[in-house]
């Protein structure tokens, strides 16, 4: 029998109404408390910061400012993700959540998030935070971002456990590490992996062959992981790569491996200083969806293959600085979308065939002759770069072909004449570089009228004249170093509203530098009027600059007092001060200045104690005071670290007493033990300002130098001619990263440090002219980087120790110690008639003392001591003999001092009738 069964309208409204009620429930999750507990712990941790980064710039607040204790994490908490069934937490977002501090190393925060799959935390500051190896136990995550969050320490293995992982971004960490294997491993466990980004983190591995097995992936980003050895054949035929990047690394070698047909997604490939060479494969025309070329600085040759014309989505190629020949291929001129070209070799005749060409750079080549004229009818381009290259003649005075072009680049060329006396075009010209040239004549008006400009150097010329009226609204930037301009500045360049960099040293101007127009320029970043004939005083309004990062006064005829006006806040990096007439006492709120790397107040007439509360600039790298008035003794420290970035310390030629610092020489830890293994070339000031380096005057293995820049690894330390007095300490033997040293021309006392024998990256050492006795350690013939040593005019003695460094100096290191022998002396050590110079003992010490006088009244004492004590017990009048005592003193006292003025003999006998 069949029973049949109807639904009701009614009926079906209750299921209806039932499920609604279900979705609101189901809406309504919250949270479980103890998810909720450990996300307000994890909260607990930080601190919220501004902004980074320019990628977090629209971020004014961070997500985490709506956690609160109480409310519902799934709902009302940004950046968490719940399951709409369990209510579990299944993503946490802090993407540029503005967080600053540390996570504990044993943190179970993550412990109570087994369903998670989404893990974004980048663009944050955690301080140098060990990556938590928990992570590597959230089986079920997707995509974990960690880059730009100053991340530190060796990668946890267990990342490697994450098999379900699609996205993994760790990129810019720079302090990130692979264990030995670790990188191999996580290749081959995350084979789902989609997209994996690891920039500037330390691989130093080959790539691995199993890349082949990720079949998935379409974004590999590598570049500056120190990679070595080659690329695995077939890595261009993964079916779904779109971005491969392996630029900046230097020790990838071999050949550019074959693009097949099936490479026709990749968009971006990046192989720019790595060391591919050979020729440009003909296959690359194959990558059909490639839109971005760059291989600049490797080692190809050749000639360009013609198949690039087959890249007709490409919008950027960027061949420069290899060894490429031949002419541009014609078929070039057909590529619909190029904006960018950037080639070296011969200049293109065809340039005027690529309509929508927006930037060409032809830098670092061999461009001869004067301004190419085809370059004047590129109608779209807005950036020329022609830098390094040998165009000589003038400057066209005709630039109508290139309306929209807005930034010029001629530096280091051989471009010669007075600059045209008018120019028709460059209407929207936003930056011009004619620097490093052979220009000559007067600063012509029309370059101050340009509309739009923004950017001008001209430095390293040879204009001169007098700098006319400025009636530009737009210049942000003015670099006329290194020239012959004369006279004083106009008013004008000082109503620059927008004036960011005045740059002008090294040129003939004179006469009173107009501090208080200067102080009105709001937005001064940069101010270098160093090397010129400048005159006056430095104004109060000087350190309300908040801006200012650079303040080069140095090397001019400034004079009077610094005032003492740095306020808090301020940005100043890099003080020069030096080679003026500056007097007084150094300004203590310079104190204030809390970012500052390089202070230099070298050669004026500052008499001052020495200003110990410099110690507290913790970013200090170079302090100078030499040849001034300081005086006093070094007191010991009172900054529990003081000086923790210093390199270089130059205090030399002034007045300062005492013993050596050594409390400071304890505290170097930036002399200490840096690794150079890894090193890439780099200046001090280098981040500090575009187009400004620090420059520093030391003396160097002897002589005065000038040095227009300093590397980073420059470290050295100039104590020499003041009136320091004892010994050196043997702790300053743990500045083994240090390239100088100079005591000379102290009273320094005592032997030299047996300790100096680790200084194994000393060039210069000078310790002549002190009162330094004993044998030359043996312990230095080990500096094979010692290029000059001078321990002249002090009082060793013995045998000159030998060895590989130890034989190429002359006599001159030696002289004027009378008790020194064999090579490269004269005097031989075997002659048995040679004057032997007093041992250290027997030898009158730097206050005027003998020991011989000594040790006879130490015996004088004894034996009166017996006397006394014997005569107190037995006749128990302690005051007559405390009388006696001190007659007997005295009379001692009274010997001594004839004796050591050669009346020893006659005291004697008159001593001896008491």
């Amino acid at each position: 029998m069949m029973m049949l069964t109807f639904t009701t309208c009614s009926d079906a409204a209750t299921v209806a109404a039932r499920m609604e009620v279900e979705e609101v429930e189901r809406k309504m999750r919250r949270c479980s408390a103890e998810q909720s507990s450990a996300l307000l712990e994890f909260k607990s941790y930080f601190n919220f910061s501004q902004p980074g980064h320019s990628y977090c710039l629209l971020y004014s607040h961070s997500p985490m400012v709506s956690w609160k204790e109480g409310t519902d994490c799934c709902s009302l908490w940004d950046g968490i993700t719940c399951d709409n069934e369990t209510g579990q937490v299944v993503g946490i977002d802090l993407s540029c959540g503005l967080l600053q501090g540390n996570i504990p190393p044993n943190t179970t925060v993550f412990h109570h998030f087994p369903q998670l799959q989404e893990l974004y935390l980048d663009f944050n500051d955690f301080g140098g935070s060990r990556i938590p190896s928990y992570l590597g136990h959230l089986s079920r995550l997707t995509h974990l971002e960690l880059q730009y969050s100053v991340f530190s320490g060796e990668i946890p293995m267990e990342l490697s456990y994450l098999t379900q992982l699609m996205h993994l971004n760790l990129a810019s960490n720079d302090g990130l590490r692979f264990k030995k294997t670790g990188f191999q491993l996580l290749v081959q466990n995350l084979t789902k992996i989609r997209g994996l980004r690891l920039s500037s983190i330390n691989i130093s591995s080959t790539v691995p062959i199993s890349l082949l097995n990720l079949t998935s992936s379409n974004t590999f980003v590598l570049d500056g992981c120190e990679l070595h050895g080659q690329l695995p054949d077939g890595v261009f035929n993964l079916p779904n790569l779109e971005v491969f990047d392996v630029g900046n690394n230097s020790l990838l070698t071999g050949k550019f491996p074959k693009f097949i047909n099936s490479s026709n997604s990749l968009r971006i490939l990046e192989l720019e200083f790595t060391s591919f060479a050979g020729q440009l494969p003909d296959s690359i025309g194959n990558l059909g969806s490639l839109e971005w070329l760059d291989a600049f600085q490797c080692n190809i040759h050749g000639a360009i293959p013609a198949s690039l014309s087959n890249l007709t989505s490409v919008t950027t190629i960027q061949l420069s600085n290899n060894n490429l020949s031949g002419p541009l291929p014609s078929q070039l001129t057909g590529l619909p979308n190029l904006q960018l070209l950037v080639l070296n070799g011969a200049l293109p005749s065809q340039l005027t065939e690529l309509p929508n060409l927006q930037v060409l750079a032809l830098d670092h080549n061999c461009i001869t002759g004067p301004f190419p004229s085809q370059l004047i009818e590129l109608p779209n381009l807005q950036t020329l770069v022609l830098d390094h290259n040998y165009l000589t003649g003038p400057l066209p005075s005709q630039f109508t072909g290139l309306p929209n072009l807005q930034s010029l680049t001629l530096s280091y060329n051989h471009i010669t004449g007075p600059l045209p006396s008018r120019l028709i075009g460059l209407s929207n010209l936003q930056y011009l570089s004619l620097d490093h040239n052979c220009i000559t004549g007067t600063i012509p008006p029309w370059l101050f009228a340009l509309p739009t400009l923004s950017s001008l150097q001209l430095n390293h010329n040879m204009l001169t004249g007098h700098v006319n009226e400025i009636n530009s609204s737009s210049l942000k930037f003015i670099n006329l170093e290194h020239n012959t301009l004369t006279g004083t500045l106009g008013s004008s360049m000082f109503k620059l509203e927008v004036l960011t960099h005045l740059i002008i040293s090294s040129n003939n101007f004179s006469g009173d530098l107009n501090f208080d127009m200067l102080c009105s320029q709001n937005a001064l970043r940069a101010l270098d009027v160093s090397n010129n004939n400048f005159s006056g005083v430095i104004p109060k309004c000087v350190g309300n600059l908040t801006e200012l990062v650079v303040l080069d006064l140095g090397s001019n005829n400034l004079s009077g007092i610094v005032p003492d006006t740095f306020v808090r806040h301020n940005h100043l990096e890099t003080i020069k001060l030096n080679g003026n007439g500056f007097q007084g006492p150094v300004p203590k709120s310079l104190v204030n200045c809390r970012v500052l790397e390089v202070l230099d107040l070298g050669r004026n007439n500052f008499s001052d104690m020495y200003p110990h509360w410099l110690e507290n600039l913790t970013n200090l790298r170079v302090l100078t005071l030499r040849a001034n008035r300081f005086h006093g003794p070094i007191s010991i420290s009172k900054t529990k670290y003081p000086f923790p970035s210093l390199r270089v310390m130059d205090l030399s030629e002034n007045c300062f007493t005492g013993p050596l610092p050594t409390t400071y020489f304890r505290n170097f830890t930036a002399m200490m033990n840096i690794s150079e293994a890894n090193y890439t070339l780099e200046y001090i000031g280098q981040n500090t300002s575009d187009y400004y380096l620090d420059s520093l005057t030391m003396v160097i293995k002897g002589s005065v130098l000038e040095m227009e820049r300093v590397l980073t690894i420059f470290i050295a330390i100039d104590l020499s001619r003041n009136k320091f007095e004892g010994e050196i300490p043997e702790i300053i033997g743990k500045l083994t990263s240090v390239r100088g040293l100079n005591l000379s021309h102290n009273s320094l006392t005592g032997r030299i440090p047996k300790s100096l024998g680790k200084l194994t990256k000393i060039e210069w050492l000078d310790l002549s002219s002190n009162k330094l006795v004993g044998e030359i350690p043996k312990q230095l013939t080990a500096l094979n980087s010692l290029g000059v040593l001078n321990l002249s005019h002090n009082q060793l003695a013995g045998r000159i120790p030998q060895g590989p460094q130890f034989d190429t100096f002359s006599n001159e290191s030696y002289v004027g110690n009378l008790g020194l022998c064999g090579r490269p002396m004269s005097k031989s050590c075997s002659n048995p008639d040679a004057p032997q110079p007093a041992k250290e003992k027997d030898s009158q010490s730097s206050d005027g003392f003998d020991w011989g006088v000594i040790l006879s009244g130490y015996g004088c004492g004894l034996v009166l001591g017996l006397v006394i004590g014997y005569l107190m017990f037995s006749t128990g009048k302690p005051r007559g003999v405390m009388r006696m005592i001190e007659g007997a003193e005295n009379k001692c006292r009274e010997w001594q001092k004839k004796k050591s003025q050669g009346q020893g003999r006659k005291c004697r006998r008159n001593y001896g009738r008491h």
